[in-house]
Order: C-alpha cells, then structure tokens, then sequence
C-alpha cells in the first residue's frame, strides 16, 4: 500500500504537466487560427479607393473619354477657351475659403466677418 501513495503522490504532478501542455497547445493552435483568419481577411478586404485628380482639366477627360471623337473634341475645344475663366473663378473661391478659415480661428470671434466671409464665399 505505501507504494501505492507514493504513486499516487507522483501522478499528481504529471497530470498538471499534461493539463498545462494541453492548455499551452490549445493556446498556439488558437494563435495559429487567428492569424491565418487575419491574413485571409487582409487578402480579401477592399482595396483602397484610387484617389482622382481632380483638376478642371482631369474632369473634362474623363468626361470626353465617354463621348464620340466630334464631342469629345469639341469638348475640350470649348473647355481650353473657358480655362482663364475657370481658373480664376478657383482662385477666387480659394481666397474666399481662407477668409471663412481666418473669421471662424479669430480670437475674439467676430460674428459679423464671419458673416461677411461668408457670404462673400457663397458669390
């Protein structure tokens, strides 16, 4: 009988042994199944969104790109004419938006420049 609790007193310690290498195994393979899930979802998820130019001129050819040659051309025919006019209109709403920036960030707030840049943006 005194071999049998010495047996048993050493039984003990193997069954911890076995239960942390399980639960050490469970973790790895978990690991494992997580990264492969995370790179499989990496591989399928939406690319990017390619960013536009969008400048009056990369418009217009995307534009003319879906027209017949005659319209394409005329197209940009009449967009080159109206270019000086474009331009400064882009111009001129860019100085507006710097005003509405400059009125909103003052300190203190002046309501009625704000008010004026504004408006003067929405001309």
């Amino acid at each position: 009988m005194t071999g049998g609790a010495i047996r048993m007193g050493t039984s003990q310690p193997r069954r911890l042994l076995l239960v942390a290498s399980l639960a050490l195994n469970l973790f790895f393979v978990g690991l494992a199944v997580a990264v492969a899930i995370q790179e499989a979802r990496e591989r399928t998820a939406v690319p990017a969104p390619v960013a536009l130019d969008r400048s009056p001129a990369a418009r217009i050819d995307r534009l003319a790109a879906a027209l017949p040659a005659a319209d394409a051309q005329a197209l940009r025919t009449r967009f080159q004419g109206a270019l000086g006019v474009i331009d400064a209109a882009q111009t001129a709403s860019r100085v507006a938006q710097d005003k509405v920036r400059a009125a909103l960030a003052a300190e203190p707030f002046d309501s009625a420049a704000a008010d004026t840049a504004l408006t003067q943006l929405r001309e």
